[in-house]
């Protein structure tokens, strides 16, 4: 099985290129799908978030980030960062937060950056406009802070979603054995093709 393992000494790397399969466990299940395209999205004000005022000690809603949906023909490979002094949680789709623990969960903020300049640890998977990227943004200052901004950047690919029900046997092990198979979440992985 190829795994991808995000590139912790450098800048964010391509998943896959075109022709390519890709699984991609979500909500404790393997999607698989091919990759026909891809682009940039580079880091820029368009690609980031304002939470607004947080009070000091305060903390927003869990909120939908609808700059990074996509159209369900689609996946989006993101890295976030602050822009400002608060931290943040990713859920992705908004039950399920990520780099969580048995008791905490991990969160990016400034800190972020001195163990990990590239933000590699933060990469997350958005797969289509069912799986939306949701977070909870944290003022842990003694003051209130306005603006909140996280900045994103990576890739899109423009995906065909397989229907596992319409490949042969063959066909299926060629896509298992070739994907690029991508941890997006944990659970307990239902690799029965019969159930993706």
């Amino acid at each position: 099985m190829n795994v991808y393992t995000p590139n912790y000494s450098g800048p964010i790397q391509l998943i896959a290129k075109p022709g390519w399969y890709v699984g991609l466990f979500m909500s404790g299940q393997w999607k698989y799908m091919q990759v026909q395209g891809y682009e940039t999205v580079p880091e820029s004000r368009n690609v980031s978030r304002n939470f607004g005022n947080i009070v000091a000690g305060g903390q927003s809603a869990l909120t939908l980030v609808t700059e990074l949906q996509v159209p369900s023909s689609e996946f989006i490979q993101m890295r976030v960062k602050p822009i400002d002094d608060v931290e943040a949680e990713i859920y992705v789709p908004s039950a399920i937060r990520k780099w969580s623990l048995d008791q905490v969960a991990g969160r990016v903020d400034w800190w972020t950056q001195i163990s990990d300049p590239y933000y590699a640890s933060t990469e997350f998977y958005v797969m289509g406009s069912d799986r939306d990227a949701n977070m909870v943004v944290y003022n842990r200052t003694d003051y209130a802070l306005n603006p909140t901004r996280f900045h994103f950047w990576g890739f899109r690919y423009l995906v065909d979603v397989i229907n596992v029900k319409d490949t042969t046997p063959d066909e299926r092990e060629k896509i298992k054995k070739s994907a690029m198979h991508i941890m997006n979440d944990f659970g307990r992985p239902q690799i029965d093709w019969e159930v993706l």
